[in-house]
């Protein structure tokens, strides 16, 4: 099928419905196969502006490509549920990272084996900036039972070996 919608009129151009609403096994409301298992040419999906700059891409390996508008403006968003990147790494080149979590929430960094690198580096070179702040306000619930920190370490050591083990370790300052 090719849909061509012409001119400055309102409307869609393809609209696809399934006015069955007693689905009783998977259905599917867009599919597409490529029947050739070579598929390092064919892209699934592919949407364009002013016929050639690509807005929305899926690749015919499943990676997805989105323009976006600017730096700032949300171009993917989640409303709800999880977003889980089962193997593989997260890189944000530009921009910023926030996390704004529910009271019950934890930002967590788990390494799930032993470890060969750091589990969190901060590199950062400012002028009148921190490498790392941590700002915390200890609310309060009505009792005297309470004990919190801003900054809590806890180190064990598993090694069977002479391994030092430092719980806190500020290295070399170096004054300018």
């Amino acid at each position: 099928y090719h849909g061509n919608a012409v001119g400055d009129t309102a409307g869609d151009s393809l609209t696809v419905i399934n006015s069955d609403s007693t689905l009783t096994a998977q259905q599917y409301l867009i599919r597409g196969i490529f029947a050739d298992d070579g598929d390092a040419s064919g892209d699934f999906l592919l949407f364009e502006d002013n016929t050639s700059d690509d807005k929305f891409l899926i690749s015919q390996d499943g990676a997805t490509v989105i323009a976006g508008t600017a730096d700032g403006t949300a171009s993917l968003t989640l409303t709800t549920g999880d977003l889980t990147i089962s193997d593989g790494d997260f890189t944000v080149s530009a921009g910023d990272v926030t996390l704004t979590l529910d009271a019950g929430d934890t930002a967590n960094v788990t390494s799930a084996a032993v470890a060969t690198a750091d589990a969190l580096l901060v590199t950062h070179t400012g002028v009148g900036t921190d490498a790392q702040t941590i700002s915390f306000t200890q609310a309060d619930d009505g009792d005297a039972t309470d004990t919190t920190a801003g900054l809590r370490v806890t180190a064990t050591s598993s090694s069977g070996d002479a391994d030092t083990l430092v719980g806190i370790d500020v290295d070399t300052l170096t004054g300018g």
